[in-house]
């Protein structure tokens, strides 16, 4: 219950926000490392294969923390509905103005009347163990990625689901 209250707080917070107040140069792919390293043991347990194809380079402007912690839920969920043995794919393209950040599972697909409701708050489907998350995670990685004045996707595609977050460079 306190872990609920405690990222309702933070989604609120994040909301009530016009703009950043502090931007950074942030490098993402030491982001990525750190959370691949942070799920290990579901990865392991799961026999997931996570890969990463990220220039040591690519880098974005924002908040390092909100930044991080978007992309943590984002591999949450892909983790949350991957089939065992299934893959991420995680693709990071630098462009001029932007960078593009893809994330792909392999799995089941978000069935088609709940793609466009996937990012509300408190939405949430069931996970193959029959668990429901508190369906903030989405919510938090959409607010996140506005306030960095960027844009996120969510499909279907041939294997799984596709996360796209294009947020702008320095």
């Amino acid at each position: 219950m306190q872990q609920l209250i405690d990222k309702l707080l933070t989604l609120t917070r994040l909301e009530q926000l016009p703009e950043l107040e502090q931007q950074k140069v942030i490098f993402i792919r030491p982001l990525f490392e750190a959370i691949k390293d942070s799920f290990i043991a579901k990865i392991s347990t799961q026999k997931v294969q996570v890969k990463l194809q990220c220039d040591p380079m690519s880098q974005c402007l924002g908040d390092a923390f909100l930044i991080q912690q978007s992309f943590y839920n984002v591999v949450d969920n892909a983790l949350d509905f991957i089939n065992e043995s299934g893959e991420i794919h995680i693709q990071v393209t630098q462009e001029l103005s932007f960078v593009d950040i893809y994330i792909e599972n392999t799995g089941p697909f978000i069935p088609d009347y709940a793609l466009e409701r996937i990012t509300e708050r408190f939405y949430s489907l069931p996970r193959a163990n029959g668990k429901k998350s508190t369906g903030l995670g989405l919510n938090f990685v959409e607010q996140v990625v506005k306030l960095h004045k960027g844009k996120l996707s969510i499909e279907n595609t041939k294997n799984g689901v596709r996360v796209h977050i294009c947020i702008p460079t320095p």
